[in-house]
């Protein structure tokens, strides 16, 4: 199973002007403020579609003298994806920096050419800055297993500060650094099969781990414990199961998309990978549970074309994905209030006005449903 995409020249070349231009100091205020707003409501009933017609409109004309007319919307139309880019690197790490909010985080992110944040690069960057404070540097250190910054760090730290930091639970990366930093002489690969295990049940970790930092350093039984317990987009990075893939064979790619399709095709619809989707799609359809498949249309639906993420064709796909599905799923789906916008979608006709108006009205009665039917539990 290959998930690796290759970004053309001209992506690369978009995406570069597409970071820089979100970084814009004229457009930082606007993105700012819906920064703000993104992260008080997330995407409910409020969602910023004026604000965002505002941003596109201000950002074509700052580009309008350099970039090539045929480019200027394919810029624009990246600056969502960056925007979702930072703010789930934000959910993976903000519990660093709560008592830091006057410290310019975004503007130290280190970015890839295929337009998602490098975040070794980006780590490595904070835990040089002394305005963040030696614990907090030495936190994000734990994290990543960065184990020459994590020495540095706890060589500068107050008695006190090693005694807090040791006394840190529930942090599984935490733990265990501090287990290794009794016993220096070992490496922490050797360590690693006996001190890292996952808790047994279900524990809220107050940071989530970054998985593919010591995946390689476990046993084949370990890292089928820690999948298992941990492989959820609410407790590890974002960013994570990619990466833990590309350190897995073949055997254990089989076995995780066999296990896990639904978690996979979801990280497949984010940027880059989108065009691997429906090649992944086509080899799991025995594996893919109802259920999963009924929530895979709604992120499509709802998180991508509602909110008019312009950085793959959605509508496309989802009348590609759609037209692919099993005759048992599409039975499912016709006793679901999603089937009327999904017909909608797929039967959609492109030389007509978009019917954003009636699908937002779709998105809200799914949501006011879902609220009735789970008592306010959060949603996926």
């Amino acid at each position: 199973m290959d998930i690796t995409y290759v970004l053309t020249l001209e992506e690369m070349a978009i995406i570069k002007i597409a970071v820089a231009l979100y970084n814009d100091p004229v457009l930082r205020p606007f993105i700012d403020k819906l920064r703000v707003n993104d992260r008080v409501a997330s995407f409910s009933c409020e969602y910023n579609f004026r604000e965002w017609n505002v941003i596109f409109e201000k950002a074509m004309t700052r580009i309008s003298t350099f970039v090539p007319a045929l480019l200027q919307k394919k810029v624009v139309n990246l600056l969502k994806t960056i925007h979702n880019e930072i703010e789930r690197w934000w959910a993976d790490h903000h519990v660093f920096f709560i008592l830091l909010s006057n410290i310019d985080i975004h503007g130290n992110l280190c970015w890839k050419s295929e337009g998602t944040i490098d975040r070794i690069k980006t780590v490595k960057k904070l835990v040089q800055m002394e305005e963040l404070g030696v614990s907090t540097r030495l936190l994000l250190a734990c994290t990543y297993f960065l184990e020459k910054e994590i020495s540095i760090l706890w060589n500068k730290m107050s008695p006190l500060d090693k005694l807090v930091i040791h006394r840190i639970t529930g942090n599984i990366s935490v733990e265990f650094w501090g287990k290794c930093l009794k016993r220096r002489n070992t490496p922490w690969t050797n360590l690693a099969k006996k001190y890292l295990q996952p808790p047994e049940g279900w524990v809220l970790e107050p940071s989530r781990i970054r998985l593919s930092s010591f995946y390689h350093a476990l046993s084949s039984g370990a890292k089928r414990d820690f999948t298992a317990c941990f492989v959820r987009p609410e407790r590890i990075h974002n960013d994570d199961l990619r990466f833990c893939l590309f350190q897995m064979n073949e055997i254990e790619k089989k076995e995780m998309l066999e296990t896990y399709p639904h978690i996979i095709l979801d990280t497949l619809l984010q940027w880059p990978l989108q065009s691997l989707f429906m090649k992944i799609a086509d080899l799991v359809w025995d594996h893919l549970p109802e259920c999963e498949y009924l929530n895979l249309l709604h992120i499509i639906l709802y998180r991508k074309i509602l909110k008019e993420m312009n950085d793959f064709d959605y509508i496309q796909l989802l009348a590609e994905f759609w037209k692919h599905s099993p005759s048992h799923f599409k039975d499912h789906v016709k006793n679901d209030p999603v089937y009327e916008p999904l017909m909608r979608m797929i039967n959609y006709d492109r030389s007509q006005p978009f019917p954003l108006k009636s699908l937002y009205q779709n998105y809200l009665d799914f949501i006011l449903t879902s609220r009735r039917a789970y008592s306010g539990y959060p949603l996926r």
